[in-house]
């Protein structure tokens, strides 16, 4: 794994677009694969 620090975005429409750190990145993608939205979040912080 690289060790650079890197932020991702993400839009919502109750936060605005907002930087996250990747570890909460993560998190939220961990988040929307629970929910049944997985492929948004593939395709939102893995592409």
């Amino acid at each position: 794994l690289s060790k650079v620090a890197f932020s991702v975005e993400i839009k919502n429409p109750h936060w605005g677009t907002k930087e996250l750190p990747i570890w909460l990145g993560r998190a939220l993608q961990c988040s929307f694969d629970r929910s049944g939205h997985s492929e948004l979040s593939k395709n939102k912080f893995f592409n």
